[in-house]
């Protein structure tokens, strides 16, 4: 267990990885903030500076906007850099939809990407769109609006949305159609968008519809309900306490691709929508599967080694103790430790050398790295595209999350 919980400390840490813009919907150049001078602008792959570097803060690009913030006060700039909406309000949210959420004077309402306020300023907290829909909450009181401001659900007063600030699990948002309850006496459920409960306040803990399923907890065990409200796949795994407390994202929080990672006695495997055992629970650790390939964990006597297995179950990348998978393949990559940071391919052969203080994961052929405490990012070749000359960036994957449901 020794070698697991080291694993687990630096992945934790790993995690709080920063990502970049077009894989949170950006369609066009690629921008990168990066931060100098304890000051925060945007660069290009080439590591052009593009928006200079003069906020306190900024976001990243969702629907080619992206917050930023200075002197206190919030906005939003274009992919030229222009100030395409004011910067206005004391808080601004993240674009999802087509809207993002605004405070004023502590009341939060979302305006359109013309900066236009479209669902008024009255609210105490809100959350983002998704599938058309965004909860809020006013006077103790949940409920949901519409793209037009609409007040389309009203939660009965002792019933809550369901949301944990900064997990992406349990956003309270809708997912297939439901969107998670809950009720201090009865427990989780999930209402339609017609405030119907559909799945019964029972459970002690769930997680957003993924592939046309959610995860349940009851009595310490978990499950699957279909969006009937059906528990189709019997509350019979666990969780693992450890790595509960630590990471939120890696319990496995639903089906990917079709296959859902479970623990139980104490080992992880995989499950098909089905229910059925399709990777067998023997391994000490199992990451989700990216790229048709999931890294695992085995111990062999003292020895904590590290693979990758295919959809199959088969090995495809051989297990080894020469170094730590710190997360799955991304655009034919992997990040591995030895002490250092480097990357693997899919054959298992060391591609980029262990020789950075920190990695993120490659995003859109480049990752961000570090070394002697300055940033930059290096593309899939290991050749330095963005010079390590940057602060780290402000905004982590986890603050990006958690803005979300501010």
């Amino acid at each position: 267990m020794k070698g697991i919980k080291h694993m687990m400390t630096i992945a934790f840490v790993l995690f709080t990885i920063g990502l970049f813009c077009s894989c949170n919907g950006q369609t066009g150049e690629v921008l990168i903030p990066v931060r100098k001078a304890d000051k925060e602008g945007f660069v290009n792959t080439n590591g052009e500076v593009v928006v200079p570097i003069e906020y306190d803060q900024v976001g990243y690009f969702y629907e080619d906007l992206a917050r930023v913030f200075k002197d206190g006060k919030g906005g939003f700039i274009n992919m030229e850099g222009e100030l395409a909406i004011p910067l206005d309000y004391d808080y601004v949210g993240d674009f999802s939809e087509g809207l993002a959420c605004v405070r004023m004077n502590r009341k939060y309402g979302f305006i359109n990407t013309d900066g236009e306020l479209v669902v008024p300023l009255k609210y105490d907290y809100v959350g983002n769109f998704s599938e058309g829909f965004a909860w809020v909450r006013m006077n103790d009181r949940y409920g949901f609006v519409n793209s037009k401001g609409e007040v389309v659900i009203s939660l009965d007063n002792n019933i809550e949305v369901a949301y944990e600030e900064g997990h992406p699990g349990i956003h309270g948002g809708f997912s297939d159609g439901l969107a998670p309850v809950y009720h201090e006496e009865d427990g989780y459920g999930f209402i339609n968008t017609k405030g119907e409960i559909v799945v019964p306040l029972q459970y002690d803990y769930v997680f957003a519809f993924s592939e046309g399923l959610a995860k349940v907890r009851k009595d310490g065990k978990w499950g699957f309900v279909n969006t009937e409200g059906k528990e189709v796949i019997p509350l019979e795994f666990e969780y693992n306490s450890e790595y509960y407390s630590y990471n939120l994202n890696e319990i496995g929080t639903g089906f990917k691709n079709g296959l859902a990672k479970v623990y139980k006695d104490g080992k992880w495997g995989f499950i098909n929508t089905k229910g059925k055992v399709v990777v067998p629970i023997e391994y000490d650790y199992a990451y989700d599967f990216c790229e048709g390939l999931a890294g695992v964990i085995r111990s062999v006597g003292e020895d904590v080694q590290y693979g990758f297995i295919n959809t199959n179950g088969r090995v495809a990348v051989p297990f080894t103790s020469e170094y730590t998978v710190q997360s799955d393949f991304h655009n034919g990559l992997a990040l591995v430790t030895n002490s250092k940071a480097g990357f693997i391919n899919t054959d298992g052969e060391i591609v980029v050398p262990f020789e950075y203080d920190y990695a993120s994961d490659f995003k859109n052929g480049l990752a961000q790295v570090r070394s002697d405490g300055k940033y930059g990012f290096i593309n899939t070749s290991g050749e330095i595209v963005v010079p390590l000359e940057y602060e780290r960036t402000f905004f982590d994957k986890w603050d990006t999350m958690k803005s979300q449901w501010r």
